[in-house]
């Protein structure tokens, strides 16, 4: 895997998301749901100091990669920022990570590989070239936690991972944009509720209850997607739930 490759030329392992898009999400030959965008500076560096800027793999077969392509799998999985590198790789996210920021777009200089796509540009050789959907503001660094708000504290990171049986099974009452997802959306729809626990997954959804989740946490690294809201904070991850307690 390029991956790989590229972990060798620099010299150490390269930071990749550990949860990837299951590859079976991009193989739907549909639309993009969402409006995309060429980002204002759309080739952006990656690998730097063995980061990765966009952390989940899009996983779309190489000899087929394009930016639609691209953009239909990061959109399926809920993530706001498509990128395409190499020519043949799709990477998803919701924020640049690390330390890596715009460089001469002449580096993103590869042709995607599928069929009358060969004008397009897939990026290049640790470049990115970078897409975003909606009005979502493209930030750099990873999305930190929210400590509280509004009586609600302790952030606190759980495996959620049977869709069937939530650790917070309940949704707060009235209709909640979930392509405006925040931290304190979340938490204000729990409250009024009467719920004791808020929790934010997968960068847009919103549980809530009056049950503390009934497992381990996990270490908070694992929810690392920003929300859709506001990018600069987490809101969980990919089967990821941040739950905030009511407090005392």
């Amino acid at each position: 895997m390029y991956a790989s490759a590229l972990a060798a030329l620099l010299g150490g392992s390269l930071a990749v998301s550990a949860t990837a898009i299951p590859q079976f999400l991009t193989e739907r030959n549909v639309q993009p749901r969402s409006w995309w965008s060429a980002a204002a500076d759309q080739c952006w560096s990656d690998g730097v100091d063995n980061i990765r800027a966009l952390s989940t793999p899009g996983y779309i077969p190489g000899d087929s990669n394009s930016a639609q392509q691209c953009q239909r799998a990061c959109d399926i999985a809920g993530f706001n920022l498509a990128g395409l590198e190499f020519g043949t790789e799709c990477w998803c996210g919701n924020s640049i990570d690390g330390a890596n920021n715009p460089v001469d777009p002449s580096r993103c200089d590869m042709p995607c590989p599928g069929p009358g796509n060969e004008k397009e540009k897939c990026g290049g050789d640790l470049a990115l070239t970078l897409f975003y959907k909606g009005n979502y503001d493209v930030v750099n660094g990873p999305a930190t936690v929210e400590p509280s708000w509004h009586g609600y504290g302790n952030p606190t990171c759980y495996a959620d991972l049977d869709a069937n049986h939530r650790l917070l099974p309940e949704r707060p009452p009235g209709y909640m944009d979930q392509r405006q997802m925040a931290v304190e959306h979340c938490i204000d729809g729990c409250a009024v509720g009467g719920y004791s626990y808020a929790g934010l997954e997968y960068g847009s959804e919103c549980y809530c209850s009056n049950t503390p989740p009934n497992f381990d946490p996990i270490d908070m690294d694992e929810c690392d997607m920003g929300c859709t809201g506001n990018a600069a904070a987490v809101c969980g991850g990919v089967s990821r739930i941040l739950v905030y307690t009511k407090q005392e």
